[in-house]
């Protein structure tokens, strides 16, 4: 076979290969399924004022709050306590697949900001998801520190950050909450 068309059938078998290595490299949605309903419980730890568009409520949380670090973000130290009806509800929300989509990139909202994080163990392992509001995004954080991003999908967002939001209890009474979280307001300024 001469060297012309051994190149093309490369070529061609390149071609014919290639989506199918594509779908192989691509991240999958996580498998939280797999995980919570072996988990006892969910901890559940709300996050501190946005750190770019309320950066002085942020600061003097940091610095007056008892915090602790998830996945490199601070979170008030004292879980908050679901009952047991939302507690259903956040697991099954979790539990769908549904709920996540791949990763779009950067969003235009400052930055990733969790303002929720949820907290289990399975099989030995740690596992947390990492929820911001104001741009859609969830951390997952998987065995051994493993982190992957994704977007929430909007119509099951929702849902979750209504669920949450009753839980409200460290948070400043003046910071907004969800995706017009990014927008400043007058009482936003007030506070810079």
């Amino acid at each position: 076979m001469d060297r012309r068309k051994r190149r093309l059938i490369l070529v061609a078998t390149i071609v014919a290969i290639a989506p199918g290595i594509f779908l192989l490299l691509r991240p999958r949605r996580p498998s939280l399924g797999e995980t919570l309903p072996q988990a006892e419980r969910l901890v559940i730890y709300e996050g501190l004022p946005h750190q770019m568009y309320e950066e002085d409520a942020y600061r003097a949380e940091v610095s007056s709050a008892k915090t602790i670090q998830l996945a490199g973000y601070p979170f008030y130290q004292t879980p908050l306590t679901l009952s047991g009806d939302d507690l259903k509800s956040l697991r099954t929300m979790l539990e769908d697949g549904g709920l996540f989509d791949e990763f779009t990139g950067e969003k235009k909202c400052g930055g990733f900001h969790p303002d929720y994080a949820v907290e289990w163990s399975s099989g030995g392992e740690t596992f947390r998801v990492l929820l911001c509001f104001g741009c859609g995004e969830a951390l997952v954080e998987g065995p051994r520190g493993k982190v992957e991003r994704y977007d929430l999908v909007r119509g099951k967002r929702d849902g979750l950050i209504e669920l949450l939001k009753k839980q409200r209890k460290n948070r400043p009474p003046h910071e907004r909450f969800g995706p017009l979280a990014a927008q400043p307001t007058r009482a936003m300024r007030h506070f810079r």
